[in-house]
């Protein structure tokens, strides 16, 4: 499906929004996608995880994890349409975690912006696994490693990680 067509099924739902919209990251932007009113259609929702799949399928995924609420639904649609699980254990995601950052680390000729990209959405989704951090954490005073089933020492041969 090009991005056309996915642009267009936002717009036939009228999830694809216009206007001045200030994002959750401070940015802003003139176009918003609320991907709620696209998925309430079935249809929808078959398409865009056929599409997700699609441009997904080579990266030989064995599972799909929606972290955030809204993202089940979609979540779901793609896990389908490649004919993985939907969801994870810890223990799968710190294994799945640990294969990819030592395949993708740029001491090993991995891409730096990859490798950056893989520990952030590992670190948000121990983080959404693990629930909000206790204040002393918070304060900036951590009583566990900054990356959560990550030991420091487990991970030593990948190089200088910089963990804050």
């Amino acid at each position: 499906m090009s991005d056309t067509a996915v642009l267009d099924l936002f717009r036939q739902s009228g999830a694809l929004l216009e206007g001045h919209f200030r994002l959750s990251s401070g940015l802003h932007s003139p176009r918003y996608l609320q991907s709620a009113l696209v998925l309430q259609h079935p249809a929808f929702a078959f398409a865009l995880g056929e599409a997700i799949a699609s441009r997904a399928r080579s990266l030989g995924a064995t599972v799909v994890l929606s972290p955030a609420l809204g993202g089940i639904v979609i979540g779901q649609e793609a896990a389908r349409a490649l004919g993985v699980a939907v969801t994870a254990d810890p223990d799968a995601c710190k294994r799945a975690y640990r294969r990819l950052a030592l395949e993708h680390h740029p001491d090993v000729g991995g891409d730096p912006d990859r490798f950056q990209l893989l520990q952030r959405a590992y670190e948000r989704l121990v983080a959404e696994h693990d629930g909000p951090r206790p204040p002393s954490v918070a304060r900036g005073t951590p009583s566990r490693p900054p990356v959560p089933f990550v030991d420091e020492t487990e991970v030593a041969d990948l190089g200088s990680i910089d963990w804050d």
